[in-house]
């Protein structure tokens, strides 16, 4: 009943981790799924994303009838090349194997246009300037991600058109996606509409 290492997930290289995620994924006994659960908060406790629906406030004011909420920040990046939307694709859950965006997680001290640029550099090998991203909006709706509540700024860049791209760790693939077909992908979360309202501020 599935392969696992001798060390426990917080003593494995992030390599190893991998190895262990995608070598148990999709077996479908759930006791394994639980294991591999296992790994897989490890693996996103690492990358700051929430390993479990966030926390109330514990700040909150004395007295409220509703608790407050904490918001996991984030950034993502709409990369246009020509008539083509760069996508990565979901190496796990949640919407594993769906196009979405690059981005992730803040880092501390660090702007959102800071780390869209960063974000879209380690996940895809495209390097841009923070100062060429152009702001869409902020994505904050309680449901758009299933792991907890999540405020993404969502930002659009143009690159030459013999820019290529190549997929980092935390993405199965890289693809330059025709906008004409992205009616008939499944995309992760609301990138679908982080999208369109992007290639309608990129006109």
């Amino acid at each position: 009943m599935g392969k696992w290492p001798e060390k426990p997930a917080e003593q494995l290289t992030d390599e190893e981790l991998a190895d262990v995620i995608e070598a148990n994924q999709d077996d479908p006994d759930p006791v394994v799924r639980d294991i591999v659960g296992g790994y897989v908060r490890e693996w996103e406790r690492r990358r700051g994303l929430p390993e479990a629906p966030l926390p109330a406030d514990p700040a909150g004011v004395e007295g409220d009838e509703e608790e407050n909420e904490l918001a996991l920040l984030t950034a993502d990046v709409v990369c246009l090349r020509g008539d083509h939307v760069l996508t990565v694709e979901r190496r796990w859950e949640p919407h594993i194997g769906e196009d979405a965006l690059p981005g992730g997680c803040l880092k501390p001290g660090e702007t959102f246009r800071d780390a869209a640029a960063r974000e879209l550099g380690e996940e895809t090998g495209v390097a841009v300037r923070p100062e060429d991203l152009v702001e869409v909006g902020y994505y904050g709706d309680p449901g758009r991600d299933p792991r907890g509540r999540v405020l993404t700024v969502a930002y659009v860049v143009r690159v030459p058109d013999d820019t290529e791209a190549r997929a980092g760790d935390d993405a199965a693939a890289v693809h330059w996606v025709p906008v004409a077909e992205l009616a008939d992908r499944p995309i992760a979360f609301d990138h679908g509409t982080i999208i369109a309202e992007a290639l309608l501020l990129a006109r």
